[in-house]
């Protein structure tokens, strides 16, 4: 089971990233999880989890040919498969052990999309005939668009961005400016930390009609800590110690008041509509190199 509500497993093979320095570090889920696992006397290797620092886990490279049925896996949830701190030679063991499992769907994710292109490129051959999707984890619009030129020259089944958490407004459409837009998914959410910011709804409305536009499958997430007021008055309109006002950065001066509600409360619907699409995982266009 996984606690990312599009996958059905996380296969963490790879845990822990390195600290360059990212935005989302700030309230990084899985650091939270790593720091419990370490602190937990009963839980196997927990010195791997100590400081999040990248470590291999060669012990669950065979977890994949256990799982039978097929499944959508989300290769290395709690860490970076591209960090610098782990070897060619372990990635390759990676997408070995897939080969023996050829009947899921394998989701990949990145901070490092460059490096990740490049490896792609030199080990095609690795996951010719697999359903492998290769992803870059983004925040903003600079780091969108870095994304999607970097998404321009990797090879995989498909190619998606995690937007999450978003931290300013971003227009996909101004990437398409800079270079051919390759995305065949966009998941985004909103922070869940302390040190969440909130979004503003057109965020993620402009994200929407963007994907609907061009019949690309969108996943809102969640709204995240912040919740607008909707969502205040879905709640029963209680009294919260924490507002604040978002403006689009549109240079428009338009604004709206947000309230820290926390994610369950908040929510995840725009305009009153959960939007949790998913690509058709198991279409025979979705095999690499068939």
């Amino acid at each position: 089971m996984s606690a990312i509500d599009y996958v059905d497993v996380a296969w963490n093979v790879v845990t822990g990233c390195s600290n360059d320095g990212c935005p989302c570090r700030a309230d990084c889920w899985a650091m939270r999880m790593a720091r419990r696992m370490a602190e937990n006397s009963s839980v196997q290797y927990r010195e791997r989890y100590e400081g999040f620092k990248p470590a291999f886990w060669p012990e669950r490279l065979d977890q994949p040919q256990s799982w039978k049925k097929p499944r959508v896996v989300f290769v290395a949830s709690m860490g970076d498969w591209c960090d610098l701190g782990i070897k060619d030679s372990e990635r390759r063991l990676i997408f070995e052990a897939m080969r023996k499992a050829p009947q899921h769907v394998y989701l990949f994710l990145t901070k490092r999309g460059e490096w990740q292109g490049e490896f792609v490129r030199e080990n095609f051959q690795l996951f010719r005939g697999l359903r492998v999707w290769f992803g870059i984890s983004v925040w903003d619009q600079k780091s969108y668009l870095a994304a999607v030129l970097a998404l321009v020259t990797t090879y995989a089944a498909g190619r998606w961005i995690s937007l999450e958490p978003i931290l300013g407004p971003v227009s996909p459409a101004n990437a398409e400016t800079e270079g051919p837009e390759r995305i065949d998914w966009l998941v985004a959410g909103g922070g869940s930390g302390r040190n969440a910011v909130p979004v503003h709804p057109y965020w993620p409305g402009m994200l929407h009609s963007y994907c609907a536009d061009r019949k690309i499958p969108f996943y809102w997430k969640q709204w995240g800590e912040w919740g607008g007021y909707s969502a205040w008055q879905n709640a029963g309109c209680p009294r919260v110690e924490n507002h604040i006002v978002v403006h689009t950065s549109l240079c428009d001066g338009s604004g709206v008041e947000m309230h820290r509600l926390g994610k369950k409360l908040s929510g995840c619907r725009i305009n009153g509509q959960e939007i949790r699409e998913v690509p058709d995982w198991w279409s025979d266009k979705m095999i690499f190199g068939d």
